[in-house]
């Protein structure tokens, strides 16, 4: 009858709709499970580089940038590849490693988005460092960095050291896990 045939399209039509829903509902739980483990491997890295900076592992740290990267110091207005820089820390690296100084990283994350390959991050640097027998310095630095993805894991392309902050700044962000 024609009053069961639109029936039938009523069912079918709140049938497709549902599985439209369902369909958006797996997309938004996959997105989120992307979201949560691309995080949680930025997390690592962030882990990585702050063990790399207290052991004085200098070849642990500068695996973690990518060849072609740059570094940005906004305060000095002025840029220069990661490999340079890394040539100029490596001194500090080495101290630490011989035990002639200690040094601690710690990041702490205002903005993170990204897919699956790229990744933004704005935050702060918390740097100590601490010579034998010296006074530790402290040192709050604005960040933003811009990672990629590639097959032997996540990679430093870009960061930029935007300029000195506060600790009170510091403290207004959520540590990073």
């Amino acid at each position: 009858t024609l009053e069961g045939l639109c029936m039938g399209r009523r069912l079918a039509g709140g049938m497709g709709m549902m599985a439209l829903v369902v369909v958006a509902c797996s997309r938004m739980v996959q997105a989120d499970n992307a979201e949560t483990t691309r995080l949680a491997e930025l997390d690592a890295l962030w882990g990585t580089i702050s063990k790399a900076v207290a052991t004085g592992d200098f070849e642990a740290y500068a695996a973690t940038c990518h060849p072609d990267g740059v570094l940005v110091i906004g305060r000095r207005q002025r840029t220069e590849p990661l490999a340079v820089a890394l040539q100029r820390w490596q001194k500090e690296f080495d101290d630490t490693r011989a035990g002639r100084m200690k040094a601690s990283a710690s990041l702490r994350w205002a903005t993170r988005y990204g897919d699956a390959t790229t990744a933004y991050e704005v935050g702060i640097l918390r740097y100590a460092s601490q010579p034998t027998g010296g006074e530790e310095q402290v040192e709050y630095v604005d960040i933003e960095v811009v990672l990629v993805k590639r097959d032997d894991g996540w990679k430093v392309t870009c960061e930029n050291q935007k300029g000195v902050t506060t600790e009170k700044a510091w403290n207004a962000l959520a540590p990073t896990k």
